[in-house]
């Protein structure tokens, strides 16, 4: 969603998402932002993907992820890439790997159902 509040944002000022200097000013988005429903449409979709092209976003992105991890009391973040990039030094981390009734899933299940813990 973060890629896609940038996007939005350089819609709202009125910015270009292929300038890197539109789109670095809009990292720096309130983060109410996040709640807005057109975050969902297609058209701030193809925004986030020209958003995503400019290594000072990607940067600034990472580092708001990073700030948001390191808050007081910690915080509960998900996503690709969370317990290895953004906070790859948590003192906790959960990965899951699929819930019940997902193809993927079955070893797991199968191990949980019969009281053992399980990778695969």
């Amino acid at each position: 969603m973060l890629y896609r509040a940038v996007g939005r944002q350089v819609q709202v000022n009125g910015g270009d998402a292929d300038s890197a200097a539109d789109a670095l000013a809009a990292c720096r988005f309130d983060d109410r932002l996040l709640e807005d429903p057109a975050l969902r449409n297609e058209a701030v979709g193809g925004l986030a993907s020209r958003v995503s092209v400019h290594p000072a976003v990607r940067a600034a992105l990472k580092e708001r992820q990073a700030a948001f991890a390191r808050q007081p009391g910690g915080a509960l973040l998900d996503g690709r890439d969370i317990g290895t990039v953004i906070a790859p030094d948590a003192d906790a981390k959960l990965f899951h790997n699929g819930a019940c009734g997902y193809p993927g899933a079955a070893p797991l299940c199968r191990n949980a159902g019969a009281g053992r813990e399980g990778f695969f």
